[in-house]
């Protein structure tokens, strides 16, 4: 696609579609972790907990990687004006690019969540 047939009303639907997946990805880490530190508490065996232990660092991961991408998400943002949204002009192609490799980190990391979030699930059936 063109950057000239991209306009920031365009850009700015698709903001909010990844705002809904990264607020549901959001709720079901903070979800994940409560889970885990349930099991933490109830669990005596040191080789479950450090399993444990490992799951939260993955969890604290993605959190990090919540949170960058939800500010490169803002900084794009912020830099197509309100203008080309209200206006429906065209935006810049530097700005259509930035905007396209946000989008591919973001489908890189997604599969990586649910793999984590697969694991995760499949430990809990496998020692519950």
């Amino acid at each position: 696609m063109d950057s000239e047939e991209i306009t920031g009303a365009v850009l700015h639907l698709e903001y909010l579609q990844w705002k809904k997946e990264l607020d549901h990805w959001e709720e079901e880490l903070y979800s994940l972790e409560h889970r885990l530190e349930e099991l933490r508490k109830r669990w005596k065996n040191q080789n479950l907990l450090a399993q444990l232990e490992h799951y939260q660092g993955e969890f604290i991961l993605q959190k990090e990687n919540l949170n960058g991408l939800r500010q490169d998400i803002g900084k794009h943002k912020a830099n197509v004006s309100e203008e080309q949204v209200i206006d429906d002009k065209p935006i810049q192609m530097h700005l259509y690019q930035s905007h396209l490799q946000i989008k591919s980190v973001i489908a890189l990391k997604i599969p990586e969540y649910m793999k984590l979030k697969k694991d995760f699930f499949y430990f809990l059936s496998k020692h519950m």
